[in-house]
């Protein structure tokens, strides 16, 4: 967009990735070598009950026996926050599904 001619007072010559990518695969070629996941990838494998989910709600993966996912991305939405601690309760909870273990009760301090 700020190649075309309106824009040509206001602009300088393209940094980054320049000028000489032109084709498709030059292209292809720049966004492997240098694109990466940043901050908190989550939500790749959702767990629901509906037609688009990966895992259930045992976080075992659909259509594969013997298989869980227990990271971030089992996450049906993005966090509004940092992933350690959902994630550590994912981990937990899977802990007890493999162990076939109860859930434990949140702590009551007055008994």
């Amino acid at each position: 967009m700020v190649a075309q001619p309106a824009f040509y007072a206001f602009r300088e010559d393209e940094m980054s990735p320049g000028g000489d990518l032109t084709s498709d695969s030059e292209i292809d070629t720049l966004l492997r070598a240098r694109v990466e996941t940043a901050f908190h990838p989550s939500c790749t494998c959702k767990m629901r009950h509906d037609d688009m989910s990966v895992v259930d709600t045992e976080l075992k993966l659909h259509g594969l026996d013997g298989l869980r996912v227990v990271d971030a991305s089992v996450l049906p939405e993005i966090t509004s926050a940092n992933l350690n601690a959902p994630v550590m309760m994912i981990a937990a909870r899977a802990a007890d599904y493999i162990l076939g273990t109860p859930q434990l009760w949140p702590f009551d301090p007055q008994g």
